[in-house]
Order: C-alpha cells, then structure tokens, then sequence
C-alpha cells in the first residue's frame, strides 16, 4: 500500500511479501513433520497461558541477574498454575456430561464419562475431520477424553424403528431420529429429535419426559415451532446443550 503509486515497485514488494508468507508457512509444516516437536491435545486457559508467560519471565530474569526474588515468583507462578490444574481436573475432567453440539445441519452428540466418549454422528459429520476439529475438539480436551467409543453396538443402547434408547446409569435419553413407530409408553430424561422427526404433540402421546433437545438436523422453522412449548432446548437458537450427569 505504500508503493501503491508506483505499479512496478508495488508488483515487487508484493511478490517478496507473497514468497515470504509461503516460506514462514513452509516452515511452519516442516518443523510440525519433526517427531516430538508438536504438543497436542493440551488444555490451557487464557488465565494459564498468563501465568505461564510470568512463570517464564520470572526464570529468564533469576537467570539474569541471580536475584532470590525472582526464585520466589517462579515458585508461586508455579505453584498457582498447579492449583488451576486441580481445579481444572475437580471441576470437569471427573464430571459426566451429556453433550448436544450445534453443527448447523447435521447431527451430532456424545456422553462423556471418565475420559471416554461414547459419541453418536451422523455420516456426513463422522467423515468430516475439519468440523469435528472445530465444533467437537474443544469440549474433549476440556473434559479430558483419551476414548472415543460410537454408541452404536454398545450394551445400553436399544434401537427400535426411528431411533434409539440409551439406558446408562439410571439416565435414559431417547434419540428419536426418523419418523417411524414411537417406542412402548415409557418415561424418559431427555428427549434428542432429529430431521424434524416427530412433534412434542405427537411425542406427549407415548412418552413422558423432562427436556427435549433439538439438534442442529432440524430445520431453523421446525424449531421456532416447537420452542413454543416447555422445556424445549434448540441448539440452533440457544447453542449445544450441555447437561452434568
């Protein structure tokens, strides 16, 4: 822009800065390619990332100048970062959650219990490493989640016509995913409604429930709709749902 007068010297300066952008991106990959150089699946709050950054400080300044004091704030840096850690791990590594997320159009969901997730997607999403990564990603390396387990095939899910019904430790949550034949007369936790499969007129004829979560399958109008009743929560208008177990 500041040779923007001059087409010849701003063809040649964009060129350079064009080159130099692909180098520092080059780098970058190559230097992520060298084994053990990329810590991954890492936690750090914003509030972590400062300490860490005055517990660095700190030990380049005792380096610096041998001073006792600066011994003292790498201490403490250190040691408020190790009590962060622990509430971190108190807090919501050791909770159970039940997780709707909000991906816009398709479908997804998970129970996390003990850094396992029992997770259930559906196709298009399951192949989507990118979405996965951005919309999913974050909430496992807050929870700490090391297994990934579908829900499919595992002993606490019954399927029937339409959908399934996940019986874990006491909670059951009915995932009601086509339009079909409801389960028996039976009363549930949660309610999970894909493809805009059934209505809560339709659903308070067999099933008693606590809360009804639509998720991001539905269509935006579909949801307007239903959130004129109680106890509805729509990820499209209010975001993923998420539930301590």
């Amino acid at each position: 822009m500041a040779v923007s007068a001059l087409p010849l010297i701003a063809f040649a300066v964009g060129y350079l800065l064009t080159i130099s952008i692909q180098l520092m991106n080059f780098s970058v990959v190559a230097v992520e390619q060298i084994p053990f150089s990329l810590l991954d699946n890492i936690y750090i709050t914003t509030f972590q990332s400062w300490l860490i950054m005055g517990l660095l400080i700190s030990v380049v300044l005792l380096l610096q100048y041998k001073r006792f004091a600066w011994a003292v704030a790498a201490t403490c840096f250190s040691a408020v970062i190790a009590v962060t850690q622990w509430a971190h791990l108190w807090s919501d590594i050791n909770k159970e959650q039940l997780v709707v997320y909000k991906v816009n159009g398709q479908s997804a969901f998970e129970l996390i219990e003990d850094g396992t997730s029992y997770f259930e997607f559906d196709s298009a999403l399951a192949q989507d490493a990118e979405k996965i990564r951005f919309h999913i990603r974050p909430n496992r390396l807050i929870s700490s989640v090391k297994n990934l387990e579908p829900v499919k095939g595992q002993p606490f899910v019954k399927d029937f016509l339409g959908g399934k019904l996940i019986n874990r430790k006491g909670r059951k949550i009915l995932l009601i995913e086509s339009r079909g034949i409801l389960p028996p007369v039976m009363s549930v936790d949660v309610v999970i409604i894909r493809n805009d499969a059934v209505t809560i007129e339709e659903l308070r004829k067999n099933i008693s429930f606590k809360m009804v979560i639509l998720d991001g399958s539905n269509s935006p109008y579909f949801a307007a709709t239903m959130l004129k009743h109680e106890h509805v929560h729509s990820v499209f208008h209010h975001g993923a749902y998420i539930q301590n177990l």
